[in-house]
């Protein structure tokens, strides 16, 4: 694609203010030169949860935390919450 020099410059500062890609540019001035809203008027959203904490704290050393979900009686997971090794298929 060859821009004119005054269209290159019109890119360029759109690039610049808004910080976006060249391609994100050319589309946007596209698109309001058209008379269509940019998609940049919209932004994008995410709704977040809180799902409490889980069995295994991910911020501290590798422990096993037991919740009313997960606590069991098994000699093997009585073992393991006192931090001792377990053999898997044992």
């Amino acid at each position: 694609m060859t821009l004119d020099p005054d269209t290159a410059l019109l890119v360029k500062r759109r690039m610049s203010e808004r910080n976006v890609s060249f391609k994100r540019a050319i589309n946007d001035v596209i698109r309001e030169s058209a008379g269509f809203e940019s998609v940049a008027a919209t932004p994008f959203e995410t709704q977040t949860a809180s799902m409490g904490a889980g069995p295994i704290d991910l911020d501290g050393p590798s422990r096993w935390r037991p919740n009313s979900r997960t606590t069991t009686s098994c000699d093997r997971c009585k073992r393991a919450r006192e931090g001792q090794v377990v053999k898997v298929g044992s």
